[in-house]
């Protein structure tokens, strides 16, 4: 029988098809997983250097005051 041989084979190469999305998907899903951590930790950077600026700033008006003190 041609035809039920014909329906296993596309059954097969659909199952091939499938798992090869579900393996995709998952690597897309951890590269964004990965994504937003680094996101996450360029924003906490972000923060700890605008502290750090805002310190240092206050450290030259400070210093401004002072030598025209």
């Amino acid at each position: 029988q041609p035809e039920t041989a014909l329906r296993a084979a596309i059954v097969a190469d659909l199952d091939v098809a499938r798992q090869g999305l579900e393996e995709h998907r998952g690597r897309l899903r951890q590269a964004l997983d990965d994504g937003v951590k680094d996101l996450d930790g360029l924003a906490t950077l972000s923060s700890e250097l605008q502290a750090k600026c805002q310190f240092f700033d206050k450290i030259v008006k400070d210093l401004r005051k002072f030598c025209q003190g």
